[in-house]
Order: C-alpha cells, then sequence, then structure tokens
C-alpha cells in the first residue's frame, strides 16, 4: 500500500510492507542517488514483515517531485519531521 503524506518540504511518500502482527515500524529511505527500488530496501521490506516489524520505504519530497538531487540537510529534516506522524499512526 501506498500513502501520501504532506510535509512543509512538499508531497512524501510511503510505501508501506506490513506485518501481519506488527510489533513495530522500520522506517527507511533512499541515499541520493537512488529510490526506494533498491536492494537492499526491498530486502528489508521482502524479509522483516515476517518477523513482526512492518517496513515503511520512503520517498522524500524532493524525490516525488522529480529533483535528482538532494536539498540541503535542513530540508530534509522537515520532509522527515513531515513523515513521522504517519510512521507513528495508530495501527502502525
Amino acid at each position: 500500500m501506498t500513502e501520501a503524506v504532506e510535509t512543509d518540504a512538499g508531497p512524501a511518500r510511503i510505501t508501506w510492507h506490513r506485518a501481519k502482527q506488527p510489533r513495530l515500524v522500520l522506517a527507511v529511505s533512499h541515499g541520493a542517488g537512488g529510490g526506494i527500488e533498491a536492494r537492499d530496501l526491498k530486502a528489508l521490506a521482502a524479509a522483516l514483515p515476517a518477523h513482526g516489524v512492518s517496513v515503511a520505504l520512503v520517498e522524500q519530497p524532493w524525490r516525488v517531485a522529480g529533483r535528482k538531487l538532494a536539498p540541503a540537510p535542513k530540508t530534509l529534516d522537515t520532509g522527515w519531521r513531515g513523515v513521522w506522524p504517519a510512521l507513528a499512526a495508530p495501527g502502525q
């Protein structure tokens, strides 16, 4: 399931890989040159839900907007702050 999330840095996107009986959520994101289709992120999303860990693959606002270069760290922090409420929502 994919969820759009509004942040002060623009819209972000979370692709959920939910555990049937979640104990925790692991939020991971891409690096500056890649996306959530990276092999390591896909491996986490495939393996961890069977162990009670829901995986949230987070696409940063700058990436959702189609930009190839990451903004300054201050802007990255703003994007993450906007995503946290969705990651901590009841039922996650």
